[in-house]
């Protein structure tokens, strides 16, 4: 029996809006996991806390820095092991969901699904950096360091680690409880 989902995992491992900083209260269309990024939008209608997160497009990351969602894991079926992993936790379509303010020097680590790769099916690479998928809300690899004019929001991959392990779950046979976790670095964010 494997894991229902794989579904988006974060660490905060150094992020200064945790102790000091803004936290919002974001909603989007579309279902979030915990580790996407997008940029702030506005305040909904009638709302004095609540915005919108906005996807990033090929022009608004070039201008616009980025959010970090991180909310808290809230999953209320517990009837065995598989169904209160982490990676079942998904932030509902249209729910308030928490984004952290994200600086420069804060870091952080992501689950792998989070990234998409230079090469599918290889990884990432220690050393290269993560910028906003246009389109999503997920981080892209790309090897160079963009310039301040082609990416707002940039971080680099300082690490790579893998968090658990696998765990026997009776007679139906084995789950893996463990989990690939990139580490980010924040190099710059404006937004």
């Amino acid at each position: 029996m494997a894991i229902a989902n794989n579904y988006g995992m974060i660490i905060l491992s150094k992020v200064k809006s945790v102790y000091n900083g803004n936290i919002f209260s974001v909603v989007s269309a579309d279902a979030l996991q915990n580790g996407q990024i997008g940029h702030l939008g506005a305040l909904k209608a009638g709302e004095r806390e609540i915005r919108s997160l906005v996807k990033p497009t090929a022009e608004s990351i070039k201008t616009k820095g980025m959010v970090l969602i991180a909310h808290d894991e809230i999953i209320y079926d517990e009837t065995n092991r598989t169904s209160g992993a982490l990676q079942n936790f998904i932030c509902e379509a249209n729910v308030p969901a928490r984004a952290y303010e994200i600086s420069p020097h804060d870091s952080f680590e992501v689950s792998k699904v989070g990234i998409t790769p230079i090469t599918v099916g290889t990884g990432v690479v220690v050393g290269n950096y993560v910028v906003g998928t246009v389109g999503g809300y997920g981080f892209t690899e790309v090897a160079t360091l963009p310039l301040v004019t082609e990416a707002m929001f940039v971080a680099e991959i300082t690490g790579k680690r893998t968090v658990g392990i696998a765990t026997n779950v009776g007679q139906n046979g084995m789950i893996s409880g463990a989990v690939d976790y990139v580490e980010l670095e924040v190099l710059r964010n404006n937004y």
